[in-house]
């Protein structure tokens, strides 16, 4: 009996000593000369990449332990960047709407396995298999069979409503069999929006907002445009255009069910906290554990990940959430992209720990440069220069773009005539997905205006071989080439592609008879 007193008792002094030992270390990672480092680090990668404003926080248990701004939200007003500045988070949006859909099953209201066309039964599939199939858990984890990014052109920047978009994706046919593999589908989180209205007779707007962001306070995180236009601190959008940051037109995000939300670093933190902590927050339970470990089950393998420190990380996907072991620790992480912006937020469930970036500027990897940076940090594990491998890396990348650029330049230059011309090249041209795009010729080239994207036209400029240089109004569209297929003199089809970190898909066009 002595022993076994003696036994606990010395249990209770190597835990006690374990959490001095833990408490002091966590002091040590987070001292202010580490945070002093951290934010001189953060300032000098930002300027090497051009971005103009970013903020990060960084959240350990309940607190928000780093909270920082750099650059500007508006360069050509010289508008700081501060903590309750607001962005568009994009895809980071997904964690969001995959929450809400796990609450629905946490109720009661619907099930993971329910077929998607239980609740969209007007969405009407051409692909069979999707049609009879396709679960919630599918479209929440990217396993459609969908080519990543496909049917993106479609939503981007044009003036399609939700039904109408959801109605045209369904018309895509599938790169794989259902469950297969991973496919990143923005539609799929579409749809999964539209399936919490269905659910709930609410916008799936109106139901995040009163079921996740009031109880966790996130008082400065708006899903509706109107909202935004109220707001005073908003970042403008950037890019990189030949070497020169160029502001977004409209600098705006879109506001969709898969990356549908305006927030800051701050209220972020508090959504972090709260997965980090198992759905407690200040020792009060917000939502069930179950729920809170359910959205970071893997469902789909993504595949390798190498990293600039040589470590080779296995890549899956939960429900809105990306999912990797780290020195044998759980990281659980989602970026978000759009015109304009860049961002990444993620936490550690062992460390109890979060980190989430926002920056106002597209061109860059700078959030993922700092996602490791922080990760390592928060691990207390040896680190690198992140910032500066991917920086080598990607100006190696840049020249080798440069260098096809000023081929097609070349291609240009040589002012190459068409085989046929260029007035039997105009007209509409038709796709059964997409439906129309017309071209018209101004002086030597042809003039590209869609039909469901007002704002977006382009410049076609001959370059050989039935080919046609096509450079788009907007940033995010690209430049690309468009083959024609002519016969017998005359004009049959086109193929439309625009920039992958838009849609990787190419689009058929067949030109229809005047």
């Amino acid at each position: 009996m002595e022993t076994k007193i003696k036994c606990m008792y010395l249990k209770n002094i190597l835990f006690a000593v374990s959490l001095i030992l833990s408490s002091s270390l966590q002091s040590q990672i987070f001292s202010d000369e580490t945070k002093q480092h951290l934010s001189a680090y953060i300032e000098s990668a930002s300027k090497k990449w051009n971005v103009p404003g970013i903020a990060v926080a960084i959240t350990k248990g309940d607190s928000i332990i780093f909270s920082q701004a750099f650059g500007y939200a508006d360069l050509n007003k010289k508008i700081p960047v501060t903590e309750k500045t607001i962005f568009p988070i994009g895809s980071m949006g997904k964690s969001f709407t995959a929450f809400a859909i796990a609450l629905l099953e946490e109720k009661k209201q619907l099930s993971l396995d329910d077929k998607l066309t239980r609740w969209l039964p007007w969405l009407d599939f051409k692909d069979v298999s999707l049609k009879n199939q396709l679960m919630l858990s599918d479209i929440l984890s990217h396993r459609t069979g969908m080519e990543t990014f496909a049917g993106d052109l479609l939503w981007t920047e044009s003036n399609l409503d939700t039904k109408s978009l959801l109605t045209k994706w369904a018309k895509i046919k599938p790169a794989f069999a259902i469950r297969s593999r991973f496919g990143y589908s923005n539609f799929g989180y579409m749809a999964a929006g539209e399936v919490i209205r269905s659910v709930t007779k609410k916008p799936w707007q109106t139901f995040i907002q009163e079921e996740l962001l009031k109880p966790l306070h996130m008082s400065h995180s708006f899903l509706y445009t109107d909202d935004v236009k109220k707001y005073k601190d908003v970042a403008i959008g950037y890019t990189i255009e030949k070497d020169s940051i160029k502001q977004i037109p409209d600098g705006t995000g879109v506001l969709q069910a898969f990356g549908g939300m305006y927030s800051n670093v701050n209220d972020i933190a508090k959504w972090l906290i709260m997965h980090a902590n198992d759905g407690v927050v200040n020792g009060r339970k917000m939502f069930s554990e179950s729920t809170v470990w359910g959205v970071r089950n893997p469902y789909t393998i993504i595949g390798k990940n190498f990293l600039p420190n040589g470590k080779r990380l296995t890549m899956n996907y939960g429900l809105g959430w990306e999912l990797t072991n780290y020195n044998n620790q759980e990281v659980v992480c989602h970026g978000g992209a759009y015109s304009g912006f860049l961002s990444m937020m993620g936490f550690i469930p062992e460390q109890k720990a979060g980190f989430v970036i926002l920056t106002n500027n597209d061109s860059h990897e700078l959030t993922e440069a700092l996602r490791w940076k922080i990760i390592d940090l928060i691990m207390n594990t040896p680190s690198i220069d992140y910032s500066e491998a991917i920086l080598n890396y990607v100006k190696h990348q840049q020249q080798e773009m440069r260098s096809q650029e000023q081929q097609m330049n070349d291609s240009i230059a040589l002012n190459i005539k068409t085989p046929i011309s260029l007035n039997k090249y105009k007209g509409t041209y038709f796709n059964e997905i997409y439906g129309k795009i017309f071209l018209q010729v101004k002086g030597n080239n042809l003039l590209l205006t869609m039909q469901h994207h007002p704002k977006i036209n382009a410049a076609l400029t001959y370059i050989g071989n039935n080919r046609f240089y096509c450079q788009y109004n907007h940033p995010m569209f690209g430049k690309t080439v468009w083959p024609f297929t002519i016969e017998n003199g005359e004009v049959k089809s086109l193929v439309l592609s625009v920039h992958p970190f838009l849609e990787f898909t190419d689009y058929k066009f067949l030109k229809m008879k005047e």
